[in-house]
């Protein structure tokens, strides 16, 4: 039997391998347009952000503006947000959503950028993740509608493609978006996150994975601490959502006039302080790991809208400097294993934790990996120890 006819056999009623054809080059060619007009949203807000911080960083402008301008920064989103409804919805809710409804849209496209850009602008140690996975959702939702009606397929049609053939036609249409990611950088080149160094392997680096591990969990016990504490103040604090917001931009300004890498997601800096963390010292370090990782969770209790995941890489690689640096142990093993161990507690799935990672990790290092990664994905938390202990007592 030809191998052909196998196809169109295995295929559905109204498929053919020419549909099959069409499909996949259309899905690789629109992949390609999204992952590059994503990589346009990214990194205008990163140029933004270059606007309004140059002043501080090359033009020597007063210090004391910082809270000044995160303030402002803090209505301006606040009023925006409020004004729009635009605020970019979490990470997981956009997931949640997409499988729910087999859709993404987005109601109003350029409030929701300007909601998208104004926390990265004005220093938010909050990621872009969130922002950039509503415009990737509904991207994908047109590409759809695009495929639907390609074929001439109404909006009710159930699917034409078997489930091998829709792995074959989006599985191009990913690596289309990281062509088009990877062509906006080699054009215009632009923000991208820095790679951790590869561990030399010994003994004692074998012996220090545990207890790093043990520390990017402490880490995020940190991170669950800070998230109850600020939802309570957020929902106890008597103010609107404008003032709630230029409040969160006063303490961030005031806090980042001691401590500077509080600002920002941290993809950028994260480069900075892998090449001088011996100069910043392992005290400053812990402590902007501790504050920063507070901070995101005040800033996301009080409308400061935006992803985790950047800052969580750079609060875990800061701790994980630092306990390098007390231990005499490599820095790049401290970075990875805290940062594993907190992104793999965080998520609690090891395929989307290990492909985060795999943005800062290479590939020789990513065995230092996976005993943090499951660890923290896999052992349970002290709440769920304690909540087990009441459940059968």
């Amino acid at each position: 039997m030809d191998r052909r006819d196998g196809l169109a056999e295995s295929a559905p009623a109204g498929v053919s391998i020419a549909d099959i054809a069409i499909s996949t080059i259309a899905c690789g060619i629109l992949g390609f347009v999204l992952g590059f007009v994503t990589w346009v949203l990214l990194n205008c807000a990163y140029a933004l952000t270059d606007v309004v911080w140059d002043p501080f960083l090359v033009g020597g402008a007063p210090l004391w503006l910082i809270p000044v301008v995160c303030t402002a920064g803090g209505a301006l989103l606040g009023w925006w947000n409020h004004r729009f409804k635009s605020a970019p919805e979490p990470f997981a809710k956009v997931i949640a959503r997409t499988r729910a409804e087999g859709f993404y849209k987005i109601e109003h496209p350029i409030p929701s950028f300007v909601s998208f850009l104004l926390p990265l602008a004005f220093g938010g140690p909050v990621g872009p993740e969130a922002g950039l996975t509503g415009f990737i959702a509904a991207g994908c939702t047109k590409i759809g509608s695009v495929l639907t009606r390609l074929h001439g397929h109404g909006q009710d049609h159930p699917g034409a493609f078997t489930r091998n053939q829709k792995v074959l036609v989006y599985g191009v249409g990913i690596v289309g978006g990281l062509l088009g990611v990877r062509q906006y950088s080699a054009l215009f080149g632009g923000m991208s996150v820095p790679r951790f160094g590869i561990p030399e392997f010994s003994m004692q680096a074998l012996l220090w994975v545990i207890p790093l591990t043990f520390a990017g969990l402490a880490l995020s016990g940190v991170m669950r601490l800070g998230s109850w504490a600020s939802e309570q103040f957020a929902q106890r604090v008597p103010l609107n959502e404008i003032a709630r917001a230029a409040l969160c931009g006063l303490v961030l300004g005031i806090v980042a006039l001691a401590l500077p890498y509080v600002l920002f997601p941290g993809t950028e800096q994260l480069g900075e302080v892998l090449g001088s963390f011996a100069s910043i010292g392992a005290g400053e370090l812990a402590l902007t790991a501790l504050v920063k990782m507070f901070m995101l969770t005040f800033c996301l209790a009080m409308g400061w809208h935006g992803g985790p995941f950047f800052p969580l890489i750079f609060c875990a690689s800061c701790l994980g400097l630092s306990v390098a640096l007390v231990a005499g142990v490599d820095p790049a093993l401290g970075a990875i294993v805290v940062t594993s161990a907190l992104l793999g507690r965080f998520t609690r799935k090891i395929g989307l934790a290990a492909a985060i990672l795999l943005l800062c990790v290479p590939v020789r290092a990513a065995l230092w990996a996976v005993v943090p990664l499951v660890a923290g994905a896999l052992l349970p938390t002290i709440e769920e120890l304690v909540a087990s202990r009441r459940a059968t007592s």
